[in-house]
This record gives C-alpha cells, structure tokens and sequence, in this order.
C-alpha cells in the first residue's frame, strides 16, 4: 500500500515547484517593432538607404535586439518573458520572421494597440499587468546599443521597494527605455498624457508627469541613441557590425562547381548573362574545377575575353563541397548563388532571388525545379511515355519537399548573404551531401525560400543514364545512411565507386 504521507508530500512539492515558477516569470521584456515591409519600415531612411535597404535595417534591428534579450533571459535566470508587440503584418509573418531565430527565448507576438505613442505604451503595460506581471519594461527594437547590463538594471532598479518607474534617456530628447512595477497601476492610466511625441521634449516632459503623479523614479546612467536618420546609420554599423553597404548592396557571386564540362560551360554561362535583369547586379562568375582533364580552362579563358561580366576559373581540390569553398574564398559579392553547370536559370533570376531574400523570416533561397526533358519537345518525344511520366512525378516530388519541408538540393541553384552563408558554417569539405548539411544548418537560422516565379531547368541526363528508381532510390539510401551515422565521403564511394579520388 502506497504511503499517503508520501502522496501528500510529492504533491506538496509539486505544487511549490508551479508556485515558485509562476513567481519567478513576473518580470516582462515588451519590444516595440515593425513588420518589415519595404517603403513602410524606417521611413525617414529610405532617402538614405532606399526602401529595400531601410526594410533590412529593420530587420537586423529587430534581430539584434532579440539576440540581447537572449542574454537578458540567461542572466536572469530565465525569470523574464518577452512580448513583441508588432505594427504591421500579421501575427502568422511574425511568426514565420521570427521563430527560428528565437533560440528557446519565450515569445509571443501581439500587435500594438492605439493611435499615438502614448496610448500604445499605456495599453501595453495595463495589459502585461493583467497577464500578472509585477515589473514590465517597454524597449523600441531602433535601440542597437541597448545591453544585457542596461536592461537588467532596469529590473534591479523596479525591484526597490522605493522605486516604482525606470526610465532611459535617448540622446535625441527622447528615452529609449521605460518600466514599471505593479505600484505604477495606480497612476498608468495617466502617465503618458500631455506628452509632445516625436520632439526633443519628451524625456523631460515624462519625468515632469511622473512627479505630478507622485512617482517615484530611476533614471539609468546610460544615455542611448536611437536609429532615426542618416547620420544615425553609423551607430547601427558600430553596434550591430552591419555595414550601410551590405543593407544597400544586392550584387551577386555565382559559383560554378565543375568537372569536365567542357560541352556546358558556355551555355551556362551565356545563360547567366542572357537572363540577368540588369548585369550590374553580377559582380562575378567563377568556376571552381576540381581537375577536370578536358578543355574545361580554355573554354572559360576564351569566353572570358568578351564577357560582359568577370567570368575566372580557379583550381580546387576534388568535391563539390572542397570546390563550393574554395569558390566562396575568392568571391566578393554581398551574396552568393551556387549553380550547376548543366543548369539554366530563369529570366530575371537576379531579381527573383533578391525579393526572395526579403521576405522577413528567409535566409536562403532556391528555384523550383524543371528537367529538360519536359521542357524541350524535341527531348521529350524521343523518350518513352512511361520514362517522361517518371520524370513528371522526379520532378513534382522535388518541389513538394523544397516547398513544404524547406529542403531543396543544390541543383535548384540555393542562394543567401555571405553573411548567412557564415553564420551557418558554410559547406562542408565533403565529396558528397555538402548541400544536404549546409541546408539543415541554414533552417536552424530562418526558413529556405522558394522563388515565386519560373523554375530551373536541369538536365536529366543522370536519370537518362541510370535510371530513375536506381537514382532515387540510391538517393534516398545514402540519406538515411548518413543519418545513421555514415561519413558522406563514404557515401560517395557508395554513389560514384571508382570515379572519384579522395587522396
């Protein structure tokens, strides 16, 4: 028989651990953002930086606040909640922006109440005290300066019993900061009328309110700026380490793994040219051979003579993850597009890929996928009807796994930043799987994107040669191997045989 001493005391327990949790969760970090939208996000910046660029400072803005409050939530033992509350958008886009990037940090997302400044931060704090928060701090996401220290010691000063309202000052007049304990409840109604928003006067005409209300408050020994015009873009490349141009810059390096493919390249790259929108936006091309024996470095030397963009080769070990590094190494683009030489890209690709990067939430991209056997009707008559019905459900499969499961493969020509591209460890120096692994480390980061618009188009001449039940299936073999724990070099002895050299 069960002792009911001990009943008594495991529920006792139970009941003080929930108790002691729900206590220690009292304090609320509130962040005032945007849906990044271009020509409505940081608009005094898009003389400055254009719509697009102001979008992503937004974007990294929002971000980088995310990231201290990550730390905020460690140092406080994770006794803090945080509540972005949004304008713009909807709370599903916000969700879709920001849940990856997160890193266990508890967030929710509500979108912001009222008309002016004023009546959305006195909405924001009644509502967070009704929740049962007994300290809540508001922040704006345009802060980039703004510390774990500074914001922990706007909960250390609300924790005083003397102390009922925090306030930070803004070097423009403003404050960047404010907070409450659940003692403001009595005046919160009040405390933010007859404020000037958007003037110089605003730090000085809160502090004047809080003392005719009687309140009693801390203000923080460190003086912040926000980021608001042009000459405050510097302060966002210090804090953030984001360079004006890397926001404005939409230049593209392509990188070409290849291998004996002397009968492609020139079609690959008269393909780049022909569907660029505007050349410019190509910094350069580069073809990173892994010791081809045909005339691949001729055929790249003649065509480079007349290109009207950069087009170099350079010389890397064998694999196609050794090549894609060695490429990135020599590329100088603010973003990279890795293709295949036997792939052709969509008209407009530079721009397509571009807008894809945008939406608020992606970190990389990828083109749907096409073979050319469907494409050309001189290709598909000469193949048998049950081969080309194959090749419709190769093809159909590929784009339901890229759109729905996020996992294109490389030759759908995967696109990002360079500085994603770092974030996210790069490729690995393997001979197979390199765009497997770079894929599932990028989602940990954002969501992969997929172009809205014309697809790729790539030979079939791998499943023309060995068969689509042997490739697929092969494939699929090699995917759950390696999860198993199989080296992928390994497996590409497995997938190539003797056709490769590792030494």
């Amino acid at each position: 028989m069960v002792d009911v001493m001990q009943i008594v005391s495991v529920s006792v327990l139970f009941v003080l651990c929930i108790f002691r949790f729900m206590k220690r969760r009292k304090n609320e970090v509130i962040v005032f953002t945007r849906y990044p939208v271009a020509g409505k996000a940081k608009t005094r910046l898009i003389p400055a930086l254009g719509s697009a660029g102001a979008a992503r400072l937004q974007v990294c803005m929002t971000e980088h606040v995310l990231q201290t409050l990550q730390k905020v939530y460690n140092s406080l033992n994770k006794a803090v909640n945080v509540t972005l509350q949004y304008n713009g958008g909807t709370q599903a886009q916000m969700h879709d922006w920001l849940d990856r990037k997160l890193w266990g940090l508890p967030c929710v997302y509500r979108p912001q109440t009222g008309n002016s400044l004023g009546e959305k931060l006195k909405f924001a704090v009644k509502d967070s005290f009704s929740r049962g928060n007994e300290r809540v701090v508001v922040i704006g996401a345009d802060i980039p300066g703004i510390t774990e220290t500074v914001v922990v010691k706007a909960f250390e000063a609300l924790s005083k019993p003397r102390t009922d309202m925090v306030i930070g000052k803004a070097e423009d007049g403003g404050y960047y900061l404010i907070g409450f304990n659940k003692n403001a409840k009595r005046y919160i109604d009040d405390v933010f009328e007859d404020i000037e928003w958007g003037t110089d006067k605003v730090f000085l005409q809160q502090i004047n309110k809080a003392e005719t209300l009687q309140a009693s408050v801390s203000i923080l020994p460190v003086i912040l700026q926000d980021v608001d015009t042009e000459e405050d873009i510097a302060v966002f490349e210090r804090e953030v380490g984001i360079s004006r141009d890397e926001l404005c810059d939409t230049t593209w390096s392509i990188i070409v793994p290849t291998l004996n493919e002397e009968k492609n390249i020139t079609k690959m790259l008269n393909n780049v040219i022909q569907s660029c929108s505007n050349l410019k936006n190509v910094r350069e091309i580069i073809i990173c051979d892994g010791g081809s024996c045909d005339k691949s470095e001729d055929v790249v030397k003649e065509f480079s003579k007349t290109s009207p963009v950069i087009v170099r080769m350079i010389q890397s070990k064998p694999g196609r993850g050794n090549q894609l590094i060695t490429g990135v190494t020599a590329a100088s683009g603010t973003n990279y597009l890795f293709l295949h030489a036997d792939t052709k890209l969509p008209k407009n690709f530079d721009v397509l890929a571009i807008e894809c990067l945008e939406t608020p939430g992606v970190v990389a991209g990828a083109f749907p996928f096409q073979l050319d056997v469907l494409e050309d009707s001189d290709l598909k008559r000469s193949e048998p009807w049950w081969f080309i019905l194959q090749m419709k459900g190769l093809v159909w499969g590929a784009n339901l796994r890229a759109s729905k499961y996020e996992k294109p493969y490389g030759d759908q020509a995967l696109f990002m930043k360079k500085r994603t591209y770092k974030t996210a460890g790069g490729f690995p120096p393997y001979f197979l799987m390199e765009d497997y692994i770079l894929i599932e480390k990028l989602k940990t980061l954002g969501h992969i994107g997929i172009v809205k618009g014309s697809p790729i188009v790539t030979s079939y001449r791998r499943w023309r040669k060995w068969g689509y039940f042997k490739v697929t299936g092969l494939s699929q073999l090699i995917i759950i191997a390696y999860k198993l724990g199989v080296h992928p070099n390994t497996l590409a002895k497995w997938y190539y045989g003797d056709k490769i050299k590792m030494d």
